[in-house]
This record gives structure tokens, C-alpha cells and sequence, in this order.
């Protein structure tokens, strides 16, 4: 008789019951937290990319109504603006 032996092909390999996941859904739980979290950081740095070009597009008397300068901007999009 042969004996069992998972493969990277095998139908329990892929449901992740062969890597100890008894529940029987294996890694997608991780992969999904990384794709969220990757999602989550992209929409993070394009929103401070949008803020900076709105701040950038100000005149330097409306940054300074707002208490604002130009070498602050960067800091101010990324973590508010907190004096």
C-alpha cells in the first residue's frame, strides 16, 4: 500500500489541513490581513500625497492664516497640524 503524502498539489494542501490549520482554511486569514493592510497603507499615502498637493497649491498668506509655512507641509499632511 502506498502510503499518504500531501503535495504542494494535493486537495489538502490547499485547504491547509495538512500544515496543522485543523479548522481547515489555512492561510487565506493571513494573506486577507495582508492584502487589507497593504490596501490600507496605499489609501494612507495617497491621501497625505492629495493633502500636500492641496497645501502646495495655497499662497503663502493662506498657509499663514492657517499657521502653516511651506517647510511644513510635509509634517502637517502626514500627522495634522498640532502646535
Amino acid at each position: 500500500m502506498l502510503k499518504s503524502m500531501s503535495s504542494p498539489h494535493s486537495e489538502a494542501h490547499w485547504r491547509g489541513t495538512d500544515r496543522g490549520h485543523a479548522s481547515g482554511i489555512g492561510p487565506w486569514p493571513r494573506m486577507l490581513a495582508a492584502v487589507r493592510a497593504s490596501l490600507h497603507a496605499f489609501a494612507e499615502r495617497r491621501r497625505v500625497r492629495r493633502a500636500e498637493a492641496e497645501l502646495q497649491g495655497l499662497d503663502d498668506r493662506m498657509l499663514k492664516d492657517i499657521g502653516l509655512t511651506r517647510g511644513e507641509i510635509g509634517r502637517a499632511s502626514r500627522h495634522g497640524h498640532d502646535r
